[in-house]
């Protein structure tokens, strides 16, 4: 990367085992490039909300065609969506997003189901918040510049193979990838002391980074709580497991297309923002030396 390199830089990848530390990183990568972060997590999250908010009362089974194996034409799920919504007049309005209630709709079914949301479905997420950053006006993303950190996509090589056709679309690439290494033990003896917040999505931890009166969000106020998927080490070893045979291989097909990686520590001996910061940029910075 030439040494003009920082300012051309559009769109930044962050992948790491769960727990390792990302979002600290994430957060100095933000403030550095004055980019927004897309995590599919919050996506996921934002479409299921949609979908609540207009009230659908009947069974998400009826959106599936079990002959298929596969979701009703979004035509007739729309009607369903009318027909059985508490407030269809939310649906009715010009500023509702349908695309997003729909993908709402098909990623709760998944996520009631118990089962993994598939890669068409999360491409579909993925590509509806991309497509949607992009299109909007550019003050409207509170930067002089437009850019994305992405965290949690991709996941798996067909969602890189995805990403990366996506980005070719728009005259775009992965400008570079920060990976955050920690080994699993660490993890696991860590990550049983992270607590989010409801409210602003901000990442506490009892130990290294407590909240207000080991309860409170130092930013708004909300009552930490902790992720049900960090509460056993059986959940955690799970998602562990599925880093090094999904993600893994993916960062690795990722390397083989000439995508320059970052290797970072995900464990400082002073976990401060100024520490972490010195270590995130002052690898990175080097990519442009």
């Amino acid at each position: 990367m030439a040494a003009s390199g920082k300012d051309q830089v559009k769109i930044i990848l962050v992948m790491g085992k769960s727990g390792s530390g990302k979002q600290p990183r994430i957060d100095c990568l933000a403030e550095e490039f004055g980019f927004k972060q897309i995590s599919t997590g919050n996506l996921f999250r934002e479409c299921i909300g949609t979908f609540n908010s207009i009230g659908f009362e009947g069974s998400l089974n009826e959106t599936w065609d079990e002959e298929k194996k596969d979701f009703k034409d979004d035509a007739v799920i729309v009607e369903l969506l009318k027909q059985k919504s508490k407030t269809p007049d939310v649906l009715a309005k010009p500023e509702t997003n349908m695309q997003t209630v729909l993908l709402g709709c098909k990623a709760k079914y998944f996520v009631e189901s118990g089962l993994f949301v598939p890669d068409t479905l999360t491409h579909g997420i993925f590509a509806n918040a991309f497509e949607s950053y992009f299109a909007a006006p550019l003050e409207s993303c509170g930067s002089a510049r437009r850019g994305l950190i992405l965290d949690g996509f991709p996941r798996t090589i067909g969602q890189a193979e995805f990403l990366l056709e996506l980005l070719s679309k728009h005259s775009l690439k992965v400008d570079f990838i920060l990976e955050v290494d920690l080994d699993d033990e660490t993890i696991v003896k860590r990550t049983t002391g992270r607590r989010i917040c409801p409210g602003c999505q901000s990442v506490f931890h009892l130990m290294f980074k407590p909240p207000r009166d080991g309860q409170f969000c130092t930013k708004c106020g909300a009552v930490v709580k902790q992720r049900a998927d960090d509460a056993t080490e059986d959940l955690l070893r799970r998602r562990l497991n599925e880093f090094a045979t999904k993600v893994a291989p993916c960062l690795a097909f990722l390397k083989e297309k000439g995508i320059p990686v970052v290797t970072v520590p995900g464990n400082l001996p002073d976990p401060s923002p100024a520490a972490v910061k010195e270590s995130v940029m002052g690898s990175v910075s080097k990519l442009w030396q």
